[in-house]
């Protein structure tokens, strides 16, 4: 599948020569001859992971989720067990299916790039528990109950 020059944008992912690319300025500046390397992420629950999504909770098909400005991003199972993105809980878009897409997406609609998190995963980690005798403090709000 060859990628359309109108989706590469600075800072989108693409695989290049066996490997994951973030695309640059530079690299931009040279797009002609890049152009036939790259190749288009498809969007997997780890990639996702790595964009910082997270889990989304008992709802049935519902498995990753973020939520930036107003927006919600949900990736739901389908019946083939394909991924499918839905929007705001109403708007599915069966035709984002790689990550570039994604993340052009998400930033056309927030503003703000979506980016891979470097280093630990923190989704993978347990939270861990106050310690024991510490207080619990109602902060208000989403996520109100927080250790002090």
């Amino acid at each position: 599948m060859e990628t359309d020059i109108i989706e590469v944008r600075a800072s989108n992912y693409f695989a290049r020569n066996n490997a994951v690319l973030q695309i640059t300025e530079r690299d931009l500046a040279n797009i002609q001859a890049i152009l036939p390397e790259l190749r288009p992420l498809s969007i997997t629950p780890q990639r996702l992971v790595r964009l910082n999504f997270s889990p989304a909770g008992e709802s049935q098909n519902r498995m990753l989720q973020k939520i930036c400005n107003n927006f919600c991003f949900d990736f739901h199972r389908t019946r083939t067990n394909a991924l499918l993105l839905v929007l705001n809980q109403e708007i599915r878009l069966k035709h984002i299916l790689n990550i570039h897409q994604l993340q052009n997406l998400y930033y056309d609609l927030t503003g703000e790039l979506l980016l891979r998190q470097e280093g630990e995963n923190p989704v993978s980690k347990p939270a861990q528990p106050p310690a024991t005798g510490q207080l619990i403090q109602n902060t208000g709000g989403a996520g109100k109950y927080r250790a002090r």
